[in-house]
């Protein structure tokens, strides 16, 4: 009983943290990536495009790639090693 219920709060802190702290920086990390997206695609037509969306584009991709990894890490941590407490 009290293997399972170590476990359960274990799922719930993996759990928490997955989709509250680090849901943040992949959302965000999508949400500059559009804005650099449109950007680029607004100055199509110009030599130079800006470095407003080449800045958020690059930043985006950057931290969404970031904010997967950390999630990954954390995910499988939690399965490599059940009993230690973040």
């Amino acid at each position: 009983m009290h293997q399972t219920s170590r476990t359960v709060q274990e799922r719930a802190r993996v759990g928490r943290d997955l989709f509250t702290y680090l849901h943040f920086p992949i959302v965000f990390g999508v949400i500059l990536a559009a804005l650099g997206i449109e950007q680029a695609m607004d100055r199509l037509e110009e030599v130079h495009r800006g470095a407003t969306g080449a800045f958020a584009l690059s930043s985006g991709l950057a931290l969404f790639l970031i904010g997967t990894y950390a999630a990954a890490w954390r995910a499988v941590d939690a399965r490599l090693h059940p009993g230690r407490r973040r």
